[in-house]
């Protein structure tokens, strides 16, 4: 956006120049034509003539950032900024070049001070909430709300994106329309409010039995999980009510007097809740089974959606969404959701992310759990859902169907026991290894721990990056003697570098291959991996530095695995903040970096930040795969995408091919590189090469690019992701529903059969 000068008194000309007011004249006929680096000369003579103008200096320093000079744009608006503190479009501006140079807390820190300057500011308003700023969301957020913009705008919003198949195009300019009045996070509450869960529109006719164990329940939750129960818009279930306790019987009798769907089955004195629960679960004729959490409180649509959701895939068991709900006298408040994403094993062998209510088909829960389950309902529960996972019969049905009073805490240990018992019935105990503390990470054990891995690492000219890149990845790891190193040139190397490679190539480890030709990143890693017999690849960057003791075991453990073709890891900025998480697919029609600048130690949407998982794809920053797939995949798209875009294409084929995308926080790299704005939602920041690289892979990958089963459809993509809410179309989540109750929920297809 450009600035509109201050008007100024009119000025004499200058004896032997132009007069200020003509040279300004000229330099804005050059910036309107788009020539900046002239506009930048002839304002640097106004500025000459009229040093004191801070509109001129601002002026100068925009076209210096235009053209390219951002430090020299930098020192410009820094002299503004000395000359006027207290001018808001000075720091804006300063701000901007900043975030281009990679500084992006100093620009934050300059936006949020000219927002105080000036609380008026559009421009640092959309600068701070497009940064993910939660407060400047919020406030945003609810100025749209005092006015009635955000419900008139919502509602027509959820009419709009029922349409949006239909209407591409008006589609394309909802998300800036709509980042306006999108709901921050945590104004969940009146998100909530506005929103309630609705019918759903297909239906099955299916009977529930309802599975209650009382005595845990405190008595005026157990009141209201009944008459939660007995409000269900779909009226073919029973309730049966476990426990022991007089009172609560007493209760359940009585609601049972007026209702004969309701039953009380007392547990025997010898017998363990889980254990009746079992007991009960294998006499019902019932088809399906709801085993209910610890205080959950149904949804009246709760069993009508799972009822829909087994018509929309293979999937035989459902898991849902929660919140927190309160009543404070006739006022009821929601809270602390938990938005959950496809139910992933790898996840559920690091922690249960995904609750302790199940719907479940009768005849699959007596195949997975034929013996009486041990230990704690916990277990029980943990012990179903990694069982169903593994079988990739599980799926998420996207809406909170059921609220708790208080959110229970995960119970590690009695997780990790029914992890190990699993492990032992599936032949893997000896090749898992179970997480152990708080924050451990399950580990695949290779079979042999000196397989060969070949570490190809493509160099920009920065040979002491390099050098240091290759020191902590062989220090670091279990066996550095397996360690194979291929270092290829895609630049031209000054003779200081030039003097560090060939230092390098001299290790009996290092294979150096000069420059062919004119850059290409994906030849060149095509031809480093032709240069190795090594079985395993390894595509790193030489701003790498490694963090993660025996990453390496971690890594060919990973890739023994049949499921697996790529293994990416979690990298890390010098600030301790999130560089990539893996990548998601389907944000503001393209992709973006899962985590991207969140804390190292931030958990994330139903922990997705601290657990193995499933993901779209990962950065050829750190790109781990078996060398016999990458031949038989053809390699790096050298000839349509040769900079970028190769390492997302690659994982695409890979999952084409019926093989997951595996992303792991317990190996750790750093970035030593500047911190770059890697934040592109808009196509008109992004560079040119990003541009058409997203073309090839729109016109290859098609709806591949729009979708994302770890992508909750809550979530709105204006911003940096997990920040706005906005209510989804009706079919956005059967989409998502369908997408996360298949067998193959990453399994992707090209957008035609003849695309390269």
């Amino acid at each position: 956006m450009w600035f509109t000068r201050k008007p100024v008194p009119v000025e004499k000309p200058v004896s032997g120049y132009l007069g200020v007011e003509a040279l300004l004249k000229e330099a804005d006929r050059l910036r309107d034509e788009g020539d900046a680096p002239a506009a930048a000369a002839v304002y640097r003579k106004a500025l000459a003539l009229a040093p004191d103008r801070v509109d001129v200096k601002v002026q100068l320093g925009n076209m210096l950032k235009d053209s390219g000079l951002l430090r020299d744009a930098e020192a410009v608006y820094r002299e503004a900024e000395a000359a006027d503190p207290t001018d808001a479009d000075v720091c804006i501006q300063l701000g901007h070049v900043l975030k281009l140079m990679g500084q992006r807390p100093e620009a934050l820190r300059l936006y949020r001070r000219a927002a105080s300057l000036n609380p008026n500011s559009w421009a640092a308003a959309e600068e701070l909430a497009e940064a993910g700023s939660s407060w400047q969301q919020q406030q945003r957020f609810e100025v749209h709300f005092r006015a009635g913009g955000a419900e008139a705008v919502m509602a027509v919003s959820r009419q709009l994106a029922d349409m949006r198949q239909t209407l591409d195009r008006l589609a394309a300019t909802l998300p800036d329309v709509l980042a306006q009045t999108a709901y921050p996070v945590d104004l969940y509450g009146i998100f909530r409010d506005a929103f309630q869960i609705t019918p759903p529109p297909v239906g099955a006719a299916l009977r529930f039995a309802v599975l209650l164990l009382a005595d845990r329940e405190p008595i005026d939750g157990l009141y209201a999980q009944i008459a939660a129960i007995r409000d269900q818009t779909a009226d073919a279930w029973s309730l049966t009510v476990l426990g022991r306790d007089p009172e609560r019987r007493r209760i359940v009798e009585s609601a049972a007097s007026g209702d004969t769907r309701i039953a009380w089955t007392e547990i025997e004195p010898d017998r363990m809740p889980w254990v009746a629960e079992w007991d009960a679960a294998r006499s019902h004729e019932a088809g399906w089974l709801l085993l209910l959490a610890q205080g959950a409180v149904l949804s009246r649509y709760a069993l009508a959606w799972f009822a829909a959701a087994s018509r929309l895939g293979a999937a035989t068991a459902f898991v849902s969404d929660q919140d927190e709900s309160r009543t404070d006298g006739f006022a009821l408040t929601r809270s602390r959701p938990i938005f959950r994403q496809v139910v992933d094993h790898d996840t559920l062998l690091d922690l249960n992310t995904f609750g302790e209510t199940i719907a479940v088909e009768a005849s699959t829960y007596r195949r997975a759990v034929p013996d009486a389950p041990e230990g704690s309902v916990t277990r029980a529960r943990s012990a179903l859902l990694l069982e169903f996972s593994a079988d990739r019969t599980v799926g998420h049905v996207p809406f909170p169907l059921v609220s708790m009073r208080d959110t229970p805490r995960l119970s590690l240990p009695e997780h990790r026991l029914a992890i190990a018992a699993h492990l032992k019935r599936r032949g893997l105990d000896e090749r898992v290894a179970v997480a152990k503390g708080e924050s451990g990470h399950t580990t695949w054990r290779p079979a042999r721990a000196d397989t060969p891995i070949v570490v190809i690492l493509t160099t920009a000219g920065d040979a002491h990056a390099l050098q240091a890149c290759i020191r902590s990845l062989r220090e670091m790891a279990d066996v550095p003697d397996a360690l194979r190193f291929v270092v290829v040139e895609n630049v031209d190397v000054g003779d200081e570098h030039r003097a560090i490679l060939e230092d390098l190539a001299a290790k009996r480890y290092l294979t150096l291959l000069s420059r062919e030709g004119a850059p290409n990143w994906s030849a060149c890693c095509n031809r480093a991996a032709q240069a190795s017999d090594a079985p395993l690849l390894l595509f790193a960057h030489e701003t790498m530095r490694m963090t993660t003791d025996g990453w390496d075991r971690r890594l060919r453990g990973t890739l023994e695995r049949d499921d697996v073709g790529v293994l990416g890891a979690r990298l890390l900025y010098g600030d301790d903040t999130v560089q990539h998480a893996g990548i998601l697919f389907g944000w503001r029609d393209g992709t973006v970096n899962d985590g991207l600048y969140e804390a190292a130690d931030a958990p994330g949407p139903a922990h997705r930040w601290q657990v193995n998982r499933a993901t779209g794809a990962v950065t050829s920053q750190f790109l781990a795969t078996r060398r016999d797939l990458f031949a038989a995949l053809g390699g790096f798209d050298a000839a349509a995408l040769p900079a970028h875009g190769s390492d997302v294409d690659y994982c695409l084929k890979v999952r084409e091919a019926g093989l997951i995308v595996a992303w792991t926080p317990s190996i750790t790299l750093r970035n030593h590189q500047a911190k770059t704005e890697d934040f592109r939602l808009h196509a008109e920041r992004m560079p040119p090469g990003d541009i058409a690289a997203k073309a090839v892979l729109d016109a290859r990958w098609g709806a591949a690019m729009r979708a994302d089963p770890s992508l909750h459809p809550v979530w709105y993509p204006a911003t940096l992701p997990f920040r706005l809410l906005a209510a989804p179309s009706t079919s956005h989540v059967l989409d998502h529903i369908g997408r996360t109750a298949g067998t193959e929920p990453w399994r992707v297809r090209r957008a035609s059969a003849g695309s390269a």
